[in-house]
């Protein structure tokens, strides 16, 4: 049986996890790398549906999808992506 401080750390753990899955995507995204940027949003959309970075993941994903079909993309940091940065 896991006690109260076990399950808070494998939340945390999968909070940064989450986190840095999108960092991730965003950065490959920035370099150009779209597949790569594509193939982790999906990836965090699909195993952390109710997430704020599931949410932004899906979010990125239709900007993507709209490039795609002749549209100008918005740049992440025009949707208000820019939240998790540290300074």
């Amino acid at each position: 049986m896991v006690g109260k401080r076990g399950r808070q750390g494998f939340r945390e753990m999968a909070a940064a996890r989450r986190t840095s899955l999108l960092r991730f995507g965003l950065e490959a995204e920035k370099r150009s790398y779209l597949s790569q940027a594509i193939e982790t949003y999906q990836y965090l959309l699909n195993q952390y549906p109710d997430s704020e970075e599931g949410r932004r993941a899906k979010l990125r994903l239709r900007e993507l999808g709209s490039a795609s079909q002749g549209q100008r993309p918005e740049t992440y940091g025009q949707s208000g992506l820019q939240g998790n940065r540290r300074s």
